[in-house]
């Protein structure tokens, strides 16, 4: 045979044996993780994953001033029940001495809700603040036996960059939606300079 043959059997029986050696090694990939779990790639540096919701949470009203009128009647007892868990678990109440400005209002409403001002519900917004996350569960149970919880965004089971706390939003007898924050002291120290910081 020619040289040429030679070299032709020798290319295509190379190139058999590569295809045979990719194909087994894909097979044993495919087939060893059959059985394995989901590896989820965790990064702190993702935004939190939107929760999905067939209906949005919304005020009764759509009328900004309204909102106002009905923020500030609910105010009163939500910063009295807001003194009250934080006496009773030993937090630090954060009542904030207005409700939350207009001008921040109206950026947000714009910006996150398409101007549909039913959508906010921290017109009227307290914290607090405990030493251990231990007071942070107490606090809540109670704060779910005791008022009509509406929504709750837990950051204690799914933080976001690090970051941990809890949000709730309550519905007030007079229908109005608020806002209550429960934080930890340590990571509210490292996240903010300033307590009042948390209202700008």
């Amino acid at each position: 045979m020619s040289k040429i043959k030679y070299r032709t059997i020798f290319a295509t029986l190379s190139l058999l044996l590569l295809s045979a050696f990719l194909a087994s090694k894909v097979a044993v990939n495919i087939d060893s993780g059959r059985d394995r779990e989901p590896t989820i790639a965790v990064n702190s540096d993702l935004p939190e994953p939107p929760i999905p919701t067939s209906s949005p949470l919304k005020q009764t009203s759509n009328d900004l001033d309204e909102l106002y009128q009905q923020a500030a009647a609910a105010q009163p007892d939500l910063a009295q029940f807001t003194q009250d868990i934080a006496d009773r678990f030993g937090g630090e109440a954060l009542i904030p001495p207005t409700l939350k400005a207009r001008k921040r209002s109206r950026e947000k409403i714009a910006i996150d809700y398409g101007g549909d001002a039913s959508r906010i519900t921290d017109l009227a917004r307290t914290s607090v603040i405990f030493e251990t996350e231990s007071q942070v569960l107490e606090a809540l149970d109670v704060l779910r036996q005791d008022r009509k919880v509406v929504r709750i965004k837990d950051r204690f089971q799914s933080p976001v960059n690090g970051y941990r706390d809890v949000l709730l939003n309550l519905l007030m007898p007079n229908e109005h939606i608020v806002e209550i924050q429960l934080h930890l002291r340590s990571i509210l120290d490292v996240k903010y300079k300033y307590g009042d910081q948390l209202y700008l």
